[in-house]
């Protein structure tokens, strides 16, 4: 299971949209996936974030305050997981 973090401010209409855009294109990748809100600011700090909503999977910051469209992000995602080792945990 792939477990991605979504940094931003619980329920904001931004990051229901993220979070409905990164969970379609994981259903595209037939992915088996969970999603963890972050909206602790300590964690912001501890990855340097300088806008939110963010995506991030495993310690890498994929993206912030905009998101591809769907394509582009399933074609990024889809790179990010087949360079990822089978016994190496992605989150």
């Amino acid at each position: 299971m792939i477990a991605i973090q979504l940094f931003g401010i619980t329920e904001s209409k931004n990051l229901v949209a993220w979070r409905e855009l990164v969970s379609e294109a994981l259903e595209e990748l037939e992915i088996d996936f969970n999603i963890q809100v972050v909206s602790d600011l300590e964690q912001f700090i501890r990855y340097d974030l300088i806008g939110i909503p963010a995506l991030v999977i495993g310690e890498e910051v994929l993206f912030q305050r905009e998101l591809p469209d769907l394509q582009e992000l399933v074609a990024i995602l889809r790179e990010k997981i087949e360079n990822t080792e089978p016994n190496q945990s992605v989150a």
